[in-house]
């Protein structure tokens, strides 16, 4: 029974892990080229590129800030933080961006930061410190969830 209640835990993870980073990775296929064709942000494709070149600058970056905060506060609450970051970008993206400098700043920083935090570096030491045994089945476990669902998206997306 142990071995199930693991297993449900680095699904969990994996979850956690494709919602942070798959999804918004995943959507940005969809939301590029309807962003492109509106003329009110003025972007063009090279703009479009810069804030994915910024997202995922900016994930390595905060790197030892975010780990800093798990070692500190917990594994929970730089989840929790990171998934707040992470829907205060969302909803700026939605209602406040407007301008290129914007998308850079609400994209490629608030959305970046927010996705390391809730998931990536929170996600890999929640699983290090819950497994002892089977330490490297669950970590698979939970990047399979979270690659597999990005690339089934992109798939779903583009054909």
């Amino acid at each position: 029974m142990r071995f199930l209640s693991e297993f449900r835990m680095a699904i969990l993870a994996g979850i956690i892990y494709f919602c942070s980073t798959g999804c918004v990775l995943a959507t940005a296929t969809i939301a590029n080229p309807l962003m492109l064709a509106d003329e009110s942000l003025s972007l063009n494709a090279t703009m479009l590129s810069a804030g994915f070149s910024v997202f995922v600058l900016c994930q390595g970056i905060p790197g030892p800030l975010v780990g800093s905060v798990i070692g500190r506060m917990g594994t929970r609450f730089a989840m929790i933080l990171g998934a707040s970051i992470m829907v205060l970008g969302a909803l700026a993206m939605a209602f406040v961006v407007s301008q290129p400098w914007q998308y850079l700043v609400c994209f490629g920083v608030l959305m970046s930061v927010g996705s390391v935090m809730a998931g990536q570096l929170s996600c890999q030491n929640f699983v290090g410190e819950w497994f002892f045994e089977n330490r490297g089945r669950a970590m698979t476990i939970m990047m399979l969830l979270g690659g597999s669902g990005l690339s089934s998206c992109r798939r779903s997306c583009i054909c």
